[in-house]
């Protein structure tokens, strides 16, 4: 059974103190969150194994595998729909 913990944070938008997201750990072992796993996506992390190199995830048990898979996956198919822009040059 993978175990998966949710955590409520508290995290400060632009606009003041209100908390606008809600982060859950798929990495017991290493303290890995989707919010992490998305921000490596989104970096460039294509693969688990860049997931494995950047945040350890899946390293230890091995019991994250599949939920790691399943957000990297997600967030490959989110970044295809809403491509993040690059910056213009001047």
């Amino acid at each position: 059974m993978l175990l998966l913990i949710i955590l409520t944070a508290t995290m400060i938008n632009s606009s003041g103190n209100q908390p606008n997201e809600s982060l859950m750990f798929v990495c017991v072992c290493n303290k890995v969150t989707d919010g992490q796993i998305r921000e490596a996506c989104e970096n460039g992390a294509s693969s688990m194994e860049c997931l494995k190199k950047q945040l350890k995830v899946a390293t230890c048990c091995g019991r994250c595998q599949d939920c790691a898979k399943r957000v990297l996956r997600e967030s490959q198919a989110e970044l295809y729909r809403n491509p993040i822009p690059l910056a213009a040059t001047a």
